[in-house]
């Protein structure tokens, strides 16, 4: 499993749910914003969705991350999702989900 492609997957129905009619170059560009974190302090990836949403919806990036977690179902591979600053979202992955990937990997 690749695992930025797993969670731009996961995101993708909650962006659509967002933006009615979102085309595919929009999309693709919505998911471009999701990445390994920059630091370890900010989890294991960021998703920066949101900040660009704001702009385009009028609202503020906030309340489109905190949308977008409710709707992003990530409980079975992320220890914590969390805003951070304007608008961003810090994912941290469950240790055992990873053990798990390692163990199917190494067989």
């Amino acid at each position: 499993m690749k695992l930025l492609s797993e969670i731009k997957a996961r995101f993708k129905p909650a962006l659509a749910a967002l933006v009615e009619g979102v085309d595919q170059a929009k999309m693709d560009s919505l998911l471009a914003t999701i990445r390994p974190a920059t630091d370890d302090k900010f989890g294991d990836y960021q998703a920066n969705c949101a900040m660009a949403l704001g702009k385009q919806l009028g609202t503020p990036p906030r309340e489109i991350a905190a949308r977008i977690i409710e709707l992003v179902d990530l409980a079975d591979l992320c220890e914590k999702t969390e805003i951070a600053g304007p608008g961003f979202i810090n994912l941290t992955l469950k240790d055992h989900w990873l053990r798990e990937q390692l163990d199917v990997a190494v067989k």
